[in-house]
């Protein structure tokens, strides 16, 4: 009798912990597939772009593409703008890639917010934003 619940306890050991190493196997594939996600989310035509701004600590630079296609400073229009760098400049932009995915099942509707069903992502369910 004892061997017998000896031999049952360890089966059942043995059950929850292939239990547990399939859960940790699942939880690693799903975070190595969010993790190499190469999903594009946004593409930028490089020459469907007619104006680009930035605002850094230096000032605020700002450039516009004329009727012929050539790039002009907005501050003024004489002064000389390298093609090729603006290029390569929005060649950055091109493709938005993303880092990873969140995908969270449940709790969330489609609601706007302020709207007296909507519910706080972090909280335990019950906290109304």
């Amino acid at each position: 009798m004892k061997r017998n619940r000896k031999l049952a306890i360890l089966v059942i050991l043995l059950v929850c912990i292939s239990l547990a190493a399939f859960g940790v196997n699942k939880y690693e594939e799903q975070k190595e597939i969010i993790k190499n996600s190469d999903e594009i989310i946004l593409e930028v035509a490089g020459d469907k772009v007619n104006t680009l701004s930035w605002e850094c600590d230096t000032g605020s630079f700002g450039f516009h593409r004329n009727d012929a296609g050539k790039w002009l400073y907005d501050e003024d229009e004489a002064f000389p703008v390298d093609e090729e760098k603006i290029g390569a400049l929005l060649g950055l932009f091109e493709e938005f890639g993303v880092s990873f995915i969140y995908r969270r099942s449940g709790r969330f509707r489609a609601v706007w917010p302020g709207h007296p069903g909507m519910y706080h992502p972090y909280g335990n369910g019950r906290e109304k934003l």
